[in-house]
């Protein structure tokens, strides 16, 4: 389901939307300026949960794995990618946090189920929880993944970090198949570095 690249797509395109942000607001006069910017980005499409292999009504989907989704490296290499040399040497990001993920069926719904959470799975360690929902009545059509603390996934997971992210629901069996598509709101927190002449 949500793959590697997915993940890394949504990196980039957080990005390019800080680069475009920086534009818009001007520099002068901004060093030091914390700049967020909030961007939705698509993690999967298309996924399913076949009603027939689901008849206690408790799915887990285990949607890949990664390492080190963020380096400094890499988030460099984005900077100059989207917004160029400049742009890269004037600003650091100081954090991306996952503000809320969007589950919406594109198939069938979610009113068998009346709970769901997202999590990440770790060897030999703690379940990282990324968001989670509730309704008695069922999820519906469509549902957000939200917690009061949102992870910061570029300053709460450790270098070396290997996960692998869980979508799990909680409740009845499906009447019938259902397929649904994944949103991510990530808050990118950035701060201008101007130097002075």
């Amino acid at each position: 389901m949500i793959q590697f690249s997915s993940f890394r797509k949504a990196g980039a395109m957080a990005v390019g939307a800080v680069a475009v942000g920086i534009a818009l607001s001007g520099l002068s006069g901004c060093n030091g300026l914390e700049l967020p910017i909030e961007v939705t980005v698509p993690l999967i499409q298309n996924s399913a949960i076949v009603a027939a292999n689901e008849a206690d009504g408790d799915v887990n989907i285990a949607v890949g794995a990664f390492c080190d989704l963020f380096s400094e490296e890499e988030l460099d290499a984005l900077i100059r990618q989207f917004g160029g040399d400049l742009v890269a040497d004037l600003v650091d990001i100081t954090g991306v946090e996952l503000t809320k993920v969007t589950v919406t069926a594109t198939e069938g719904d979610f009113d068998s189920f009346t709970d769901s959470d997202l999590k990440l799975i770790f060897l030999g360690a703690s379940p990282l929880p990324l968001g989670e929902a509730s309704d008695s009545q069922g999820l519906g059509g469509s549902f957000d993944l939200t917690q009061d603390e949102p992870v910061d996934l570029l300053n709460d997971l450790e270098d070396g970090d290997c996960g692998a992210p869980t979508l799990h629901f909680e409740g009845d069996q499906p009447a019938g198949d259902i397929r649904f598509n994944t949103t991510a709101t990530l808050t990118v927190y950035t701060r201008l570095t101007l130097q002075q002449p």
